[in-house]
């Protein structure tokens, strides 16, 4: 332990997960979460942790959707599963943004609402939300979904109703896989989020760190550092994971096995460490 890590800044941190695009599981956080936990080894009863399923919102649609077109497609069984999982993963970010440009309609509003619900009760959870450091973990469209909601928030136009659910105590921001570069509007400028907010007391401000982890092999994953024409003061620390064996690392299919990875799991552990 570093000399800077001796004194105790904060009681709790809450973390809060959002998963990507694609077919996703309820209990997709179970392996992330209790690697995170090993690291932290005993101060990790002092972290408060939930994870933002928001697949349902669009999964009905999308289902039925794939239900009207596969018979008369005939898929075969050797692409069935992959145009499957296409259909969704594609499906989600165009369901999701339509809403955004048609002044933040239903399928928006529902995720947001939905990671809205997710902090509440995560903030139920600590015993002073006001004073708790929050960390976001937000992977492939997730990053997108929570650049969404804090600039939202912090345009005064989001749905916290607390200061908590608002991410006013955010203090830490760790995108994996991320896709945001690929959502940006053709013309204007592009602006950051400010992070960390405003509110956050000066201690932990210089504490707070936006984390952008990426993989060589992952063609949805993109450096963030350096994308953007307005920064607000905003600083994103791009770290390439290398490390990590085995042949999902050697593929595109590295984009859905970031959980698997130890080294992974360390960087969001040393972002909760440093808060408590």
């Amino acid at each position: 332990m570093g000399p800077e890590e001796v004194y105790e800044v904060s009681d709790q941190v809450a973390l809060c997960l959002i998963h990507g695009m694609g077919r996703v599981q309820l209990g997709y956080q179970e392996k992330l979460f209790a690697q995170i936990q090993k690291n932290l080894g005993p101060i990790r009863n002092r972290l408060e942790m939930a994870a933002c399923f928001w697949a349902p919102i669009l999964e009905q649609r999308q289902d039925a959707t794939w239900q009207a077109m596969e018979p008369g497609a005939a898929f075969s069984g050797r692409w069935r599963r992959l145009r499957h999982w296409i259909a969704g993963a594609l499906g989600d970010p165009v369901s999701y943004l339509s809403g955004f440009h048609c002044n933040h309609g239903t399928d928006y509003r529902l995720i947001h609402e939905c990671l809205r619900d997710t902090l509440e009760g995560l903030e139920a959870r600590v015993a002073d939300p006001n004073a708790t450091p929050l960390v976001i973990v937000a992977h492939s469209l997730g990053s997108v979904i929570a650049c969404n909601y804090l600039w939202d928030e912090q345009a005064g136009s989001g749905v916290g109703r607390t200061a908590f659910e608002r991410g006013e105590t955010l203090c830490g921001l760790v995108t994996y896989g991320s896709s945001i570069p690929l959502f940006f509007p053709p013309r204007g400028s592009i602006e950051c989020i400010r992070f960390p907010p405003a509110g956050v007391p000066a201690s932990l401000r210089e504490l707070g760190r936006w984390i952008n982890v990426y993989a060589d092999a992952d063609i949805l994953g993109y450096p963030l550092a350096k994308v953007w024409d307005i920064t607000n003061g905003t600083v994103i620390e791009d770290k390439k994971l290398g490390g990590c064996c085995g042949p999902p690392w050697w593929t595109p299919l590295c984009h859905v096995h970031y959980d698997r990875s130890s080294a992974f799991a360390r960087i969001i552990a040393d972002q909760v460490r440093r808060l408590l």
